[in-house]
C-alpha cells in the first residue's frame, strides 16, 4: 500500500535524470505508459522528466502491479497491536488520516488503521517524520562528493489561479522568448 498525501499531481518542476535512472524508467514502461512522451530518453543529454509526469508514470506502474494507492492519505504513526489469546502473534499497524474535500486546514480528520504492516518506508526527505515515532532521527551528512549529489529541487507555492495554467519548462512557452 502506498500513501500519497496529495490528491493530484500538480508539480511543475523538472528533474534531470542520470542515464541509468532513465533506463530503469524505460524498463518500467516510460515509453508506452504516457506520460512521459513516447520520445522519452531519445536524447541522453536532455534526459529529464516532470515531477507530475514521473508521479503519474509510477502510479500507473504501481496499479498495474496490484499496489493499493491511497491518494489524500497521510501517515500518522505506527502502532503495535498485540495478538489475541487465540492468535498470540501480534503485528504492526499504521495510523493514517484521509483528507476530505470539506476538511479545513488544521482540523483533524478521522484516523484509520492499516493493519498487518511489515515494512514502512518514508520518502519525505530530511523532514520526514516516519522514523521519529520510533526514535530514529535524521542526520545530515555534509561530506558528499559532487558526483554523489542527487540534485536540487525547488518548489514554489502557487501565487494564484493564473499559475495553474503553467506547464513544465520543456513544454511551456513562458520560458521561451516571445
Amino acid at each position: 500500500t502506498v500513501l500519497e498525501r496529495r490528491k493530484s499531481f500538480t508539480r511543475l518542476n523538472r528533474l534531470h535524470l542520470w542515464h541509468w535512472c532513465g533506463e530503469e524508467l524505460k524498463a518500467l514502461g516510460a515509453r508506452c505508459l504516457e506520460p512521459p512522451p513516447l520520445d522519452f530518453g531519445a536524447d541522453p543529454d536532455l534526459l529529464h522528466i516532470g515531477i507530475a509526469e514521473l508521479q503519474t508514470l509510477l502510479l500507473k506502474t504501481s496499479l498495474l502491479l496490484g499496489v493499493q494507492v491511497l491518494l489524500g492519505a497521510s501517515y500518522c504513526g505506527a502502532k503495535w497491536i498485540p495478538g489475541a489469546a487465540s492468535s498470540p502473534r501480534g503485528n504492526w499497524a499504521v495510523r493514517i488520516q484521509h483528507a476530505t474535500s470539506g476538511t479545513a486546514v488544521g482540523t483533524e480528520a478521522a484516523e484509520a488503521l492499516l493493519g498487518d504492516v511489515a515494512i514502512v518506508v518514508g520518502a519525505g526527505g530530511l523532514s520526514c517524520g516516519v522514523g521519529r515515532g520510533i526514535g530514529m532521527e535524521s542526520v545530515e551528512v555534509g561530506s558528499l562528493r559532487a558526483e554523489e549529489a542527487i540534485g536540487l529541487v525547488c518548489n514554489f507555492r502557487a501565487s494564484g489561479h493564473s499559475d495553474r495554467s503553467l506547464r513544465s519548462f520543456a513544454l511551456a512557452r513562458q520560458f521561451y522568448g516571445k
